[in-house]
C-alpha cells in the first residue's frame, strides 16, 4: 500500500487503506478491549501514513513508469522484450508529477477522516499552518494541549496574539485564554501566565502575579531586595494601570 504512496497513486491509496482503517466518526464508538486495541494499530498506520507523506517527495516521471511498467507486466504475463510491452510503454499516459499541495490536501484527508482534532493541530502547528489552526474549533482543552502550549514552547505563541489583534477576535477567544489562565497558574507558570494576562489587559491579575513571582522560590531576605524588587514594581505599574482603566470603564458607564 505504501507503494502508492510512494509514486504519487493516492486514490488508489486511498481504496487499500479504506479496508483497514476505521473512520474517526466510527472510532468514538470503541469500548471493547479488542476495540481499543484496534484503535491503537490503526493509530500506528496513521502515525506511518503522516509521517511518509511528510517526509517524502514525488518520484520523478520514469520512475513512475518503471513501477506502472512491472505492474502491467505482472498482470498480462507479458515479458519486457514483447511487443505488447514495448506499445504499452509508447501508450502510457504522462503523470505529472504531485505538487505539494498534493501531499498536504492527502494529509488533511487521513488526518480528517480517520483520525482526531489533536493529530490534526498537530500537524498544523507543526508545520506552521497557524491560521487553520486558529480557525479550527475545538475542545477547551485540546486547544490548551495542541495550539496553545506547543505555540508556548516553540516561542511562536506571538502568532497567536497577533491573529487575535488582526480580526480582532479577543471575545471569540476570551473562554479560551481564560481557562489557560486558571491551567499558567495551577501549573506555577507565573512567567507566561503574566506574559497572557497583559495581553488580555487584564491588569490587576497581572499585579497579583508579578507578586507570586517576588515570592517565589525565596531563598534570603537579600535575594528578595536586590533581585526582585522588579517584581514590585512591575505589580504596581499594573496595579496603577488597572485603576485608570476601571475609572475609563466607569466614565463611559455613566
Amino acid at each position: 500500500m505504501r507503494t502508492y504512496l510512494h509514486i504519487g497513486q493516492y486514490v488508489e491509496a486511498r481504496d487499500k487503506f479504506e479496508k483497514c482503517l476505521q473512520k474517526n466518526t466510527d472510532a468514538a464508538d470503541l469500548i471493547s478491549k479488542q476495540q481499543q486495541r484496534s484503535s491503537l494499530s490503526q493509530e500506528k498506520i496513521l502515525n506511518d501514513i503522516i509521517s511518509y507523506l511528510e517526509s517524502s517527495l514525488p518520484l520523478k516521471y520514469s520512475i513512475k513508469c518503471q513501477y506502472l511498467a512491472a505492474q502491467q507486466i505482472r498482470q498480462a504475463g507479458q515479458t519486457r522484450t514483447s511487443l505488447k510491452y514495448l506499445n504499452s510503454l509508447s501508450t502510457m499516459p504522462r503523470l505529472s508529477d504531485q505538487p505539494n499541495k498534493a501531499i498536504h490536501d492527502e494529509i488533511l484527508f487521513y488526518l480528517t477522516t480517520y483520525s482526531d482534532d489533536a493529530h490534526l493541530l498537530d500537524y498544523y502547528i507543526r508545520h506552521e499552518f497557524h491560521t487553520q489552526a486558529f480557525e479550527y474549533k475545538c475542545s477547551l482543552t485540546v486547544f490548551r494541549d495542541h495550539i496553545y502550549m506547543p505555540l508556548l514552547k516553540r516561542n511562536h505563541i506571538k502568532h497567536l496574539f497577533n491573529y487575535i489583534l488582526s480580526h480582532n477576535n479577543n471575545n471569540s477567544f476570551t473562554h479560551h485564554l481564560k481557562f489557560i489562565c486558571t491551567y499558567l497558574n495551577e501549573q506555577e507558570m507565573y512567567h507566561s501566565l503574566q506574559q497572557l494576562q497583559l495581553f488580555m489587559n487584564d491588569f490587576t491579575n497581572a499585579a497579583i502575579t508579578s507578586i507570586k513571582l517576588f515570592t517565589l522560590n525565596r531563598t534570603t531576605y537579600l535575594d528578595l531586595f536586590e533581585k526582585r524588587l522588579n517584581y514590585l514594581r512591575n505589580a504596581l505599574e499594573c496595579f496603577q494601570q488597572g485603576k485608570i482603566d476601571t475609572e475609563q470603564t466607569m466614565m463611559k458607564i455613566q
